[in-house]
């Protein structure tokens, strides 16, 4: 897995309320198949030293990475918990955000780029 923290020590909130969309640029090794990959976002209700006291069910979705680069906007509206944290968290405080973690099963390589966030985009 792969922990990006917006600020040290942590957790330390970042302020995200102008936004509403995560923007990542993945890719994995060649000469694998796609991979599923979950992506969450962290926020002082989810977070290790924040406010639960059992932590980590962050607000999240699962993407599929292959060997080419390729943008994912995912839109924080479409980010849920697994509902078991505790306590569980009230609602997905865009205002509080502490970290983006990447994380999936077995070995291989993956290359992270230009991690952002951005207003929707039309369609």
């Amino acid at each position: 897995s792969l922990n990006l923290f917006f600020r040290r020590p942590h957790p330390s909130p970042w302020d995200g309320p102008l936004y509403d969309t995560l923007v990542i640029h993945l890719a994995h090794g060649a000469g694998h198949p796609p991979r599923a990959m979950r992506v969450s976002l962290a926020t002082m209700d989810t977070a290790w030293n924040g406010r639960c006291t059992s932590c980590l069910d962050n607000f999240a979705t699962r993407v599929d990475v292959g060997p080419r680069w390729t943008r994912y906007d995912i839109p924080l509206a479409t980010l849920k918990t697994g509902g078991w944290g505790k306590p569980l968290a009230p609602r997905f405080a865009v205002e509080e955000l502490v970290q983006v973690h990447l994380s999936f099963e077995g070995t291989f390589d993956v290359w992270v780029d230009d991690v952002g966030f951005d207003t929707a985009r039309a369609p």
